[in-house]
């Protein structure tokens, strides 16, 4: 008796499609001809933006906050633009690549006691060109609970000095 085989296995025998999910867009901005006029845009953006997440995390950040961060520069499991993300509860920042292969901030505040000082940082040059003012619906506590449920514990810490 032969065995009845399944249309999605004759198609995945004839016509295979590769597993993998492509590479990530910063590696692929790198690889470009006209990278080298890129990098005057991006790597500054890069550095501006991981001086803020240290910034917030040396001076101000409370013992016991509970923040989410991620580098997903290696890793391909969740998309191909993000680069990092740094969630506290009051601030949300993160770096990406864009279709365009520019990096790029988008940033949220919730309360924030640190606000203005923040904004002073943002105002001089890369970040007053590359950050862009990101509003959550509902509400940045949502999105703030949403995401420390569905992320990996990895991910997420509390913080201390």
């Amino acid at each position: 008796m032969r065995e009845i085989k399944h249309v999605g296995d004759i198609i995945q025998q004839h016509f295979p499609l590769s597993q993998s999910r492509g590479n990530k867009r910063w590696t692929v901005a790198h690889q470009r001809k006209k990278y080298d006029q890129m990098t005057t845009h991006n790597e500054p953006i890069e550095v501006a933006y991981h001086r803020i997440v240290n910034v917030v995390k040396s001076l101000y950040m409370l013992p016991g906050d509970v923040y989410f961060e991620r580098d997903y520069k290696e890793d391909r499991s969740e998309g191909l633009y993000g680069m990092h993300a740094l969630l506290t509860p009051h601030f949300y920042w993160r770096l990406d690549c864009a279709f365009t292969y520019n990096y790029e901030i988008t940033y949220a505040f919730n309360n924030c006691s640190y606000e203005s000082e923040i904004r002073k940082l943002m105002q001089a040059y890369p970040l007053d060109r590359a950050a862009i003012e990101k509003q959550f619906a509902p509400d940045f506590n949502t999105f703030y609970n949403s995401v420390l449920a569905v992320q990996e514990p990895i991910h997420i810490h509390s913080f201390t000095r």
